[in-house]
């Protein structure tokens, strides 16, 4: 059970469609996530790639591999829990 919830909540991150139906889109920083939508940091990677400016593709970049170290540090983590329930 915990590894389907944590292979889940890693899909919902990298998968863009999904985020921007939960959780909405925004240009602004949000720190109250229950109230108003929050920017999802695919939507954030890919307006920053498309501004133009080459500051915003640095933090693109950045950004993208922040993704990419959450998602895979959840499935490292999934692994793990599941480890111990291999059968032969």
């Amino acid at each position: 059970m915990a590894t389907a919830l944590i292979l889940g909540i890693a899909r919902a991150v990298g998968e863009t469609a999904p985020v921007l139906l939960t959780s909405g889109a925004s240009t602004y920083f949000n720190s109250n996530p229950t109230q108003d939508p929050m920017n999802s940091l695919p939507l954030y990677i890919y307006a920053s790639v498309t501004s133009g400016s080459p500051a915003m593709e640095q933090r693109a970049y950045a950004a993208a591999a922040v993704l990419l170290l959450v998602v895979l540090s959840l499935f490292v983590l999934a692994r793990l829990v599941a480890g111990g329930r291999k059968t032969r």
